[in-house]
């Protein structure tokens, strides 16, 4: 029995480990009127991921609205 808890304990430290090395280093670059924007540096490009954490208040159809509307992405 506690090799049986040897194992598993060894299987979840490696199941955790492994989850937290594909996540990105995400630096926050921009705040403001409850919008946060963060940067991370993708490995082996020149290119940069950018995450947009926000809260809306609306329905999806409207979300997808917005983000269609190209000529408007400015504003």
């Amino acid at each position: 029995m506690e090799r049986k808890s040897i194992l598993i304990l060894t299987l979840c430290f490696l199941l955790l480990s492994c989850t937290s090395f594909g996540q990105y280093s995400w630096k926050l670059i921009s705040e403001k009127d409850g919008i946060k924007v963060y940067e991370s540096t993708v490995p082996n490009t020149n290119f940069k991921s950018v995450k947009v954490q926000c809260t809306l208040e609306g329905s999806f159809d409207k979300l997808i609205a917005i983000l269609n509307n190209v000529d408007r992405h400015k504003d």
